[in-house]
């Protein structure tokens, strides 16, 4: 069974893997959230849906 990913960088990165032979994480070995670009938003995902839920109640 195949799985259907939407998400085109995974995509990208584990057909560059596959074109190496190598494993997928070889690629993204080290990244972790000191690599990520500062947060544009003043929310974070999680905060918005929590916020959405807690007003969805009232």
């Amino acid at each position: 069974m195949r799985a259907d990913y939407r998400n085109a960088n995974f995509l990208t990165i584990v057909r560059i893997a596959a074109a190496l032979e190598i494993d997928p994480g070889e690629l993204v070995r080290g990244i972790g959230v000191d690599s990520l670009p500062e947060r544009r938003h003043q929310l974070t995902a999680s905060e918005l849906l929590r916020e959405r839920e807690r007003r969805a109640e009232h």
